[in-house]
C-alpha cells in the first residue's frame, strides 16, 4: 500500500513536471539569455572604461613627452644662446687686447751700434716678491713686464730674437719698448715653430748689444715682472744688461698661479693656459714677446686681486 502511494505521488510529480516543463525551459533560456546579455553589458563597459583610461593615459604621455621635447629644445636654444654669446664676448676680448696692444705708445729705440758686450759667466739669482694683504697695491701697478723670445732654451749658448719691455702706470700700459733681434747666427726650425719668428724676419733687426743700453734706460729703477722671470733675467744677464745694479722687486705671475686655487688643468701654469682661463686673448697670439708681456701685465692683475680677494 505504501509503495503505491509512493508511486501515485512520483507520477503526479512527473506529470507536473511534464506539464510546466515548456515554461520552465522558456524561463530557464531567458535566465541565460539575460545573464549573457548582462556579462556582455558588464564586459562593453569595462572594454570602454579600460579604452578612456588607456586614452587619458596616452594623452599623458603624449603631453609628458612634448613638454621633455619643447624643454631639450629650449635646453639646446639657451646652451647655443650661450655658447654664442661665450664667443662674441671671446671676441670681443680679443679684439680688445688687439687693440690696446697697437695703441700702446711705442718708444723710439736708440741704437749704439759701437756698444759691445761679454757674456756673463754666471748669472743674477734673483728673488721673486710674495703678494700679501700687506702688500701697497697703490705702488703694486706700477711696474715693467718683460718678455723674450730666444733661439732656444739655455741662456750660456742661445740669444735672444725678440725683447719686449711694457711700462705700466696704475696697471695700465703706458709705453712699449719693442724689437726683433738679429741673433747672428741661424734661427733654429724648432724655435721658429713655436714664436713664428725666421731668419728674414730679423735679418734687418739690431743686435741685442746695440739695443741693451737703451732698454736698460727705459726699464729705470721699476719693478719688474714677467712669466717664469728668471728665463728672461738669464738671457738679459747674457745680454749685458744691468738691470739687477738697480735696487728693484721682481715678480712672477707662474709663482703667483702656483699659490692660487685653480679649475684648470693641474700643474698648467703656462701663459696660454692661464690667459684662456681668463679670456685675456687669443691664443693664436702668443709667443710674441709684444703680446707676451701685455698679457703678463693684465694676467698679474687678475691674478693679484684674486689673491687678495
Amino acid at each position: 500500500m505504501v509503495f503505491l502511494i509512493i508511486f501515485l505521488i512520483i507520477v503526479l510529480i512527473i506529470g507536473l513536471i511534464v506539464q510546466s516543463l515548456p515554461y520552465i525551459l522558456i524561463f530557464a533560456g531567458l535566465t541565460i539569455t539575460g545573464t549573457l546579455v548582462y556579462r556582455h553589458i558588464i564586459n562593453q563597459k569595462k572594454e570602454a572604461q579600460e579604452a578612456e583610461q588607456r586614452y587619458w593615459q596616452e594623452k599623458e604621455q603624449r603631453e609628458k613627452e612634448q613638454r621633455l621635447y619643447e624643454q631639450e629644445q629650449a635646453h639646446q636654444r639657451a646652451l647655443k644662446e650661450a655658447e654664442k654669446a661665450q664667443e662674441d664676448a671671446l671676441k670681443n676680448a680679443y679684439r680688445a687686447f688687439d687693440d690696446r696692444l697697437s695703441t700702446i705708445p711705442r718708444h723710439d729705440i736708440v741704437i749704439d751700434p759701437d756698444n759691445t758686450r761679454m757674456r756673463a759667466p754666471v748669472f743674477e739669482e734673483i728673488t721673486v716678491s710674495n703678494i700679501t694683504q700687506s702688500t701697497n697695491l697703490e705702488k703694486l701697478g706700477d711696474f715693467v713686464a718683460i718678455d723674450t723670445e730666444t733661439t732656444g732654451l739655455s741662456a750660456h749658448t742661445e740669444e735672444i730674437i725678440e725683447l719686449t719691455a711694457i711700462r705700466f702706470r696704475g696697471w695700465t700700459p703706458a709705453e712699449i719698448f719693442s724689437t726683433l733681434i738679429n741673433p747672428g747666427k741661424h734661427i733654429p726650425a724648432e724655435a721658429s715653430k713655436v714664436n713664428h719668428i725666421t731668419d728674414d724676419m730679423v735679418s734687418d733687426a739690431p743686435s741685442i748689444e746695440s739695443v741693451i743700453k737703451d732698454f736698460d734706460v727705459f726699464i729705470g729703477k721699476d719693478n719688474l715682472l714677467g712669466h717664469n722671470i728668471s728665463f728672461d733675467t738669464k738671457f738679459l744677464d747674457a745680454a749685458g744688461s744691468e738691470y739687477a745694479s738697480k735696487k728693484r722687486k721682481y715678480y712672477d705671475t707662474v709663482t703667483l698661479a702656483r699659490k692660487i686655487k685653480w679649475e684648470v688643468e693641474p700643474d698648467n701654469f703656462k701663459l696660454d693656459t692661464l690667459c684662456d682661463y681668463y679670456c685675456i686673448r687669443d691664443p693664436k697670439t702668443g709667443h710674441r714677446s709684444s703680446s707676451d708681456a701685455l698679457a703678463t701685465g693684465i694676467l698679474f692683475k687678475k691674478l693679484v686681486d684674486e689673491k687678495l680677494s
